[in-house]
């Protein structure tokens, strides 16, 4: 493969990922969140019931940046607080139907886009992206390990 066969490859799949991403901030803009709001929302699914501390660690803000953000979701209807079953003086964070159903639709759109691309490809050109797909993320890792 050459080059420019490559770099066609990224152009197609940059395309689609392009429209299911302004698929998704459309839905962002219906639900009246900004992507920086919505990073919470997806950071407090993905860490499941994780506390603000956790939240604001993994996006690499400050405690009183993500209590801002939290708040404003609570308000909104998008996270709720539980008590932490191991320490009570915890409050432990989880998404609401409302929080949930954001991120099923934006899964939903993902996983279109990703299905769309798949089925195109044969089970042998499946198992070459996922070779390819290693070797960028080792030599992704390698990269951050440096820097």
């Amino acid at each position: 493969m050459n080059n420019s066969a490559i770099i066609k490859i990224n152009e197609i799949v940059h395309c689609k990922m392009e429209d299911s991403k302004n698929n998704v901030l459309s839905k962002m803009q219906f639900y009246g969140l900004t992507p920086n709001l919505f990073s919470y929302v997806e950071m407090v699914w993905r860490l499941r019931n994780p506390s603000l501390g956790e939240v604001a660690k993994e996006l690499r803000v400050s405690s009183a940046s993500a209590s801002v953000a939290i708040a404003k979701l609570i308000s909104d209807g998008y996270i709720k607080k539980t008590r932490s079953s191991q320490d009570r003086r915890i409050n432990n964070l989880a998404l609401t139907k409302k929080g949930e159903k954001l991120i099923r639709e934006n899964k939903n759109a993902l996983g279109s886009v990703v299905s769309e691309l798949n089925s195109v490809l044969s089970v042998q050109e499946k198992e070459a992206i996922e070779k390819i797909y290693i070797k960028l993320k080792a030599l992704h890792e390698d990269e951050d390990i440096k820097n």
